[in-house]
């Protein structure tokens, strides 16, 4: 694809045709809101430049497959649902009825709200699609129902679609589930899902709406050419998605889309997810939002983006069409943006103009009058199952196979023979202690992998679970044996988790793959020691980094026990909780790829057999583990960690 992006050094203004923004623009980052035209784009006032300032319609048509083929999507459309009513509740202005219509899947519902004026009026009405970010109470929060609201009041037919199966059932939810935000969860949903691409459910699910609204079984009449899709946070990635994949869509208003399609190296705390390839192709997937086949075609959008931490010259994406900026006061959507969004829409779709006293007294309806959703609109979840889990597969003591060191090396980054992995910028270095062996030892040694803290001090990993005992001491660990002791660098506290953590969900590594390679480079000083035999060289890993340990032990071949006090033997959250809120495990040991799954402990402790012993071992939430199945042998004493393998 050959397009021309070429921003104009002006402030927001025209530009021989085309619109540009200052430098110093925030362009759909975490307090941005940017509303983009789709219909009626003006022709470039150049003709003779067109080849130069617009995509081909062949090109707009490959990106668009590109972008469905990286979402996983078949370019053939699953049939519209029939959709199931619900309850009903007037509030003031407009009615709201849940719906719930079958995913193309065939092993979910959708949940969704439909808000219409009251009373309905004659003809055809307008359509937003409302996609939610990920807030616990989804298409019942607040910013949520109230732009409905407001839209429906003032004559549209608004359909918000609840995601991820965590709204509109009556079944609770998994406490995975209702933990989106958390940013280990996020860097899970992303890493367990079995090889399938991220939002594909997401993007069916809003597929299964508008073709259901425009098919007329919503019973009000849509006018088909005045369609729009407005998402904030995690739902702006939805929005641009469904935006650019379906023609239909004629505007879009999204928001806080710091990580839409790629995190642009902003922490993403829920799970959105990037799309393969997104880096790459990310300007031209944007671009579909606007730039859609036709004769000619129309304008591409303008979208700029800068880190606001560096100072540098903002990336131009694109700088072909007409859009407002509205800067956010925060994350959310507040009612005067609602407000400012209902406008745009209104005049990009409808021709129609506003003023500022209407801005004010739709503000002051908008307070005054806003209507909680509430109980009422709930439908059982019969069949609901949640698409987090879906994606996730099996945990990984089912049917799983063998590790492949060389599918794990890939995984994580460490691809044998090449060079070491570049680094997030900043993040310090790994720090190694070398205790030295007493004279007349028999060639053994350890590698001692902690997190946070030094061991002798004792260990301090992310949420530590209260019942979580202290660590063997000194005297609990073999004597007059060489030992490195080593505290991965991106286990050296919080902010070191965070920022190898953005580092990899930008698809640049993985952080775990850090971990790994700070332990391999541990054993490789400790083998190089005289009197060393490589053959008794064995790890102890302590909390969180237990994973590190085995994944090094699993990669070095050859070795001693591998002692694991207080790590995890499983990362999955299907294991038995307790209720209480969890999320012990830092980050970096999830790894944000397609597959990422094949890299849990269970699986890395079940290839190295009875090599691997568990003192305190700890689940998926990091509570006691429960089950009798364990891949190696549990002990009860700090001693029997250390003992010399024997081959059952």
């Amino acid at each position: 694809m050959n397009c021309s992006f070429e921003p104009c050094q002006a402030p927001l203004r025209h530009c021989n045709g085309r619109i540009s923004v200052p430098s110093g623009a925030l362009y759909i980052l975490f307090f941005a809101a940017v509303g983009i035209t789709l219909s009626g784009c003006a022709s470039p006032s150049e003709p003779n430049s067109a080849a130069e300032q617009f995509c081909s319609e062949r090109e707009l048509q490959g990106a668009r497959s590109l972008l469905l083929e990286a979402s996983g999507m078949s370019l053939p459309r699953p049939p519209s649902p029939k959709l199931e009513s619900g309850p009903r509740v007037a509030g003031p202005g407009f009615t709201a009825q849940a719906l719930r219509w079958i995913h193309s899947d065939g092993e979910s519902e959708v949940h969704a709200h439909l808000l219409l004026p009251s009373p309905l009026p004659a003809g055809e009405l307008p359509l937003l699609l409302n996609t939610h970010g990920h807030w616990g109470a989804g298409i019942y929060s607040r910013e949520v129902a109230a732009r409905g609201q407001l839209f429906a009041r003032e004559g549209w037919a608004v359909l918000s679609v609840a995601s991820r199966g965590s709204e509109g059932g009556a079944l609770q939810p998994p406490p995975w589930l209702q933990a989106h935000f958390s940013e280990g969860l996020y860097g899970e949903l992303r890493g367990r899902r079995s090889g399938r691409p991220p939002l594909r459910w997401e993007l069916k699910a809003l597929w299964g709406g508008l073709d259901a609204a425009l098919a007329g079984r919503l019973e009000v009449p849509i006018q088909r050419e005045a369609v729009a899709v407005m998402g904030f946070s995690g739902g702006a990635e939805r929005a641009i998605l469904l935006a650019a994949s379906d023609p239909r869509i004629d505007a879009a208003v999204i928001g806080a889309a710091e990580y839409a399609f790629t995190t642009q190296n902003g922490q993403a705390l829920c799970s959105c997810g990037a799309l393969p390839g997104a880096q790459q192709h990310q300007q031209h997937w944007l671009a579909q939002i606007a730039c859609r086949p036709g004769n000619p075609p129309s304008a591409r959008p303008a979208l700029l983006w800068q880190d606001p931490s560096l100072n540098q010259t903002p990336l131009p994406i694109s700088d072909r069409a007409p859009l407002t900026i509205r800067p956010a006061a925060s994350h959310g959507v507040s009612d005067a943006q609602a407000v400012e969004s209902l406008f745009f829409l209104e005049q990009a779709l409808l021709g129609r103009s506003s003023d500022p006293q209407r801005h004010g007294r739709l503000l002051d309806q908008l307070q005054r009058d806003y209507f909680q959703l509430d109980q009422r609109l709930l439908m059982t979840a019969r069949r609901t199952r949640a698409p987090g889990h879906i994606e996730q597969g099996p945990p990984p003591w089912r049917d799983a196979g063998p590790i492949r060191a060389s599918a794990a090396r890939a995984a994580m980054g460490l691809i044998e023979g090449a060079p070491p992995l570049k680094r997030p910028p900043g993040l310090g270095p790994a720090r190694m202690k070398l205790q030295p062996a007493s004279p007349g030892g028999d060639g053994s040694g350890w590698i001692v992998v902690v997190a946070d803290e030094p061991l002798l001090d004792g260990v301090s990993w992310k949420d530590r679970p209260p019942e979580t005992s202290s660590i063997p001491d000194s005297q609990a660990l073999p004597a007059d044996v060489p030992m490195v002791f080593v505290q991965p660098a991106v286990a050296q506290g919080a902010d070191a988790d965070l920022q190898a953590s953005r580092w990899g969900i930008d698809g640049l590594g993985t952080a775990l793959g850090l971990a790994v390679e700070d332990v391999l480079e541990a054993h490789r000083r400790l083998r190089g020691l005289p009197g060393v035999n490589p053959a008794k060289i064995g790890f102890i890993g302590v909390g969180p980094a237990g994973l590190a340990a085995l994944w090094a032990a699993a990669l070095v071949g050859e070795g001693g026990p591998i002692a694991l006090i207080d790590a995890p033997v499983t990362l999955w959250w299907e294991g038995p909780l307790t209720g209480e809120w969890p999320q012990p495990w830092p980050a970096w040991l999830l790894a944000p790829s397609v597959g990422g799954a094949a890299l849990d402990p269970y699986l890395v402790a079940r290839s190295l057999k009875h090599r691997v012993r568990w003192l305190r071992p700890r689940n998926g939430d990091g509570k006691a583990w429960q089950r009798q199945r364990i891949p190696g042998l549990r002990v009860e004493q700090a001693a029997d960690l250390f003992v010399e393998p024997t081959s059952p």
